[in-house]
């Protein structure tokens, strides 16, 4: 459609003058052409070429927006209200997934994002929720639709911790903290600064200890006489206890009272799925049924599975480890989740399947590729192959379908570029804010800030969503008539 829209436009001339005269346009494009240039020492063309066209938006939209007429204000808010309107209809299309109307049986609360990654999805629900804020704060509509706006923005809020989203929620309150540091220092009376710095604390300080009290809640352990242990099961059988695995689940010891034969006999009886495969969300299976036992109170024989309901059962097969988190709406579940994952990262050093513990092991590798080539990197069609040998050689304990890359865009950039490469990319980011700081107004500071924070979390330039969410917004505010406004501080415009 774009360049449909070039075409039909026409005066090719003056969008090519328009184009090569801003620096800025220039600077954002030379991404893609540091992606050409890698081709020069690459070996795999294959992910090369698809590769840059995952990158084509880099090239595109920062060629399109500045060679044509900017948006006006008026355009400008028709487009982010367009594009708001456009994620609520995604989240109820999503809602109703949840609600099983279109998907059945979901392994993962995340999956309900099943058009789009959950992470790019809470990227685009938290742009939208600071837009959707905007727009409520300065509407001078009627009282109805301020009350319609208020709704859609909470709508906002509850669906994205309901899509367990931790990146999206994270950024949301980093963001918020940051805006809320920005008017403690521009609001002009002593009793909003007073609210505002009351806020500033409270906020961390509430988080803590929510934090905390899932932590304590995870790590509660019931006191048990280790020595006093009973050797068989009620058929007989022998009982292995492994006391070095000193993980619980609410309170109850994860390495006591196995029985495999027990386990696997009664388990063939009960599901169709092999207990030594993965379960639905590609963790290993005896493991999540273990844990799922363990957090019930009962043992690993085929006493303890056969009291599980069939619904347990089916739960198991989802991936859910702990009785406790069957709910479909459950944020304390994926804290303590992550917790789990913290604490067995650290005793048996293994981190697959758990998304938290693996970026460990994804920046880990990707640190030793780039200093085996620190100066040019691998090339831009090395990445994948360069991550896939590095595991082998260094015995890693993923498993093969969770060898993946980097999961930090700085890494990935230094991986396949070098440090010359790195030092590239910063400078593309950060070279329009610096050198028009003033003028920046508050739709582009929010978006700088979350597509800056997901970059550390995630390959957010590797994936055709991300890369588009990145060029497209960062170019269509950038050539906006709203960032040439002559006015200082722009940011002062939110509140």
């Amino acid at each position: 459609v774009i360049i449909g829209a070039c075409i039909i436009r026409g005066n090719f001339k003056e969008k090519l003058r328009s184009f090569f005269a801003s620096k800025i346009a220039l600077i954002w494009c030379s991404l893609f052409l540091l992606h050409l240039l890698g081709l020069i020492y690459t070996s795999d063309f294959h992910y090369a070429w698809n590769d840059l066209r995952i990158k084509l938006p880099l090239l595109l939209f920062f060629f399109f927006f500045s060679s044509n007429p900017s948006l006006n204000a008026a355009q400008l808010k028709q487009v982010l209200l367009f594009f708001i309107a456009a994620v609520v209809v995604s989240t109820l299309i999503s809602f109703a997934a949840w609600l099983g109307f279109i998907r059945k049986d979901l392994s993962d609360i995340r999956n309900i994002s099943f058009l789009i990654s959950h992470i790019r999805f809470g990227l685009l629900i938290c742009f939208s929720i600071f837009c959707q804020f905007y727009f409520f704060k300065n509407s001078s509509q009627k009282p109805f639709i301020k009350v319609f706006q208020f709704l859609v923005l909470c709508w906002l809020v509850f669906f994205l911790f309901l899509l367990e989203s931790v990146t999206g929620i994270v950024i949301g309150i980093v963001l918020t903290l940051v805006l809320l540091v920005h008017y403690l220092f521009k609001s002009g009376t002593k009793l909003s600064k007073i609210f505002t710095l009351c806020i500033l604390i409270l906020l961390p300080v509430l988080l803590f200890i929510y934090l905390y009290s899932n932590y304590q809640e995870l790590n509660q352990k019931k006191s048990l006489d280790f020595s006093n242990l009973e050797n068989k099961t009620l058929n007989g059988r022998p009982y292995i206890h492994y006391l070095d695995q000193i993980e619980t689940e609410n309170g109850n010891y994860y390495g006591i009272y196995v029985c495999k034969d027990e386990i696997d006999k009664e388990w063939r009886l009960r599901s169709k799925l092999n207990l030594d495969s993965f379960d639905l969300k590609k963790q290993p299976l005896r493991a999540t049924l273990y844990r799922f036992l363990t957090s019930k109170g009962l043992r690993k024989d085929s006493v303890g599975l056969s009291a599980l309901s069939d619904k347990e059962i089916k739960s198991v097969e989802n991936g859910i480890t702990n009785v406790n988190y069957q709910d479909k709406f459950n944020i304390n579940s994926r804290i303590q989740q992550i917790f789990w994952e913290l604490n067995s990262y650290l005793l048996n050093g293994n981190p697959t399947g758990h998304s938290l513990t693996m970026r460990f092991e994804y920046w880990k590798t990707g640190w030793l590729i780039f200093k085996d080539h620190p100066l040019l990197g691998v090339g831009t069609g090395d990445v994948n192959q360069a991550f896939l040998d590095k595991y082998k050689q260094t015995n890693s304990q993923l498993s093969l379908n969770w060898r993946l890359r980097a999961h930090n865009q700085f890494l990935t950039i230094a991986v396949t570029f070098g440090i010359v490469g790195l030092l590239w990319f910063l400078f593309s980011l950060f070279y329009p804010l610096l050198t028009n700081w003033r003028n920046i107004n508050y739709f582009y500071f929010v978006f700088f800030v979350i597509a800056l924070l997901s970059m550390l979390n995630e390959d957010t330039l590797e994936t055709q969503a991300g890369v588009s969410f990145y060029a497209f917004f960062n170019a269509l505010l950038w050539f906006s008539e709203k960032m040439n406004f002559k006015k200082k501080g722009q940011l002062n415009f939110l509140l």
